[in-house]
């Protein structure tokens, strides 16, 4: 979910969007399609239709060690 969104976005709009990491002191950018799948006020919920796969290999590894 994007909070804070002030957009107007639509259900299955697609966009492009800048998907952006924080690891450590450095931040991680990764180019992005999506898709509008919830809007609910100034919150957006959006399904990624390409992610690199450094990408996912970065949101995994932030996943684990989130969980661990």
């Amino acid at each position: 979910m994007i909070d804070g969104f002030t957009g107007n976005m639509v259900m299955k709009q697609r966009f492009a969007a800048t998907l952006m990491i924080r690891e450590g002191e450095q931040t991680a950018e990764f180019k992005t399609d999506a898709v509008v799948v919830r809007a609910e006020g100034n919150k957006l919920g959006a399904k990624f239709l390409f992610l690199s796969p450094e990408a996912k290999r970065t949101i995994e590894s932030r996943a684990r060690r989130a969980t661990a």
